[in-house]
């Protein structure tokens, strides 16, 4: 059995600075988000990721309660609870989306056709340590990341519960 641990850390850091006619006025942002998760299957925990760096032109389709996962480890992954998903666009090339969509997000996002549009060299996180969400096998588990017709590498990350 493999122990997980995981620190999830975002932070902001920048200013924005005016000069008006005899000073220079400043504002600054500095905020840092830290998240925990420890090995288990409750409350800010977690036993299970998936990571991958993919290429795609069509329709990726990630089956995250079937057994087409597989860890590190060549374990086959059955997620029934999402904690952590990380979707990066690696183009460098204007217009070059990846579309995130499917019945695995509609418990994250809301809605029954949720999607999320990632631009070039940009990404999407969303965690829930305390409680995640529930991913349902055949009706609320597929994760597809589409690159539109062009071809796009993007990685993708998915930390939760089996």
């Amino acid at each position: 059995m493999a122990t997980l641990s995981l620190t999830t850390k975002t932070h902001l850091l920048g200013s924005l600075l005016k000069s008006p006619d005899l000073t220079t006025a400043k504002e600054t942002i500095d905020i840092t988000s830290t998240t925990a998760l420890t090995s288990g299957t409750g409350a800010s925990q977690a036993n299970e990721f998936f990571s991958d760096r993919r290429t795609t032109s069509g329709a990726d389709n990630l089956d995250v309660v079937g057994t087409t996962l597989a860890n590190a480890f060549a374990d086959n992954l059955a997620l029934t609870n999402c904690k952590h998903l990380l979707v990066l666009n690696n183009s460098t090339t204007a217009t070059q989306l990846v579309t995130v969509s499917g019945t695995g997000l509609t418990n994250i996002l809301g809605g029954t056709s949720p999607t999320i549009k990632v631009g070039p060299s940009g990404g999407f996180h969303w965690w829930s340590p305390l409680d995640g969400a529930d991913l349902t096998a055949g009706t609320g588990d597929v994760i597809t990341v589409d690159g539109g017709g062009t071809s796009i590498t993007y990685n993708i990350i998915l930390v939760g519960l089996t």
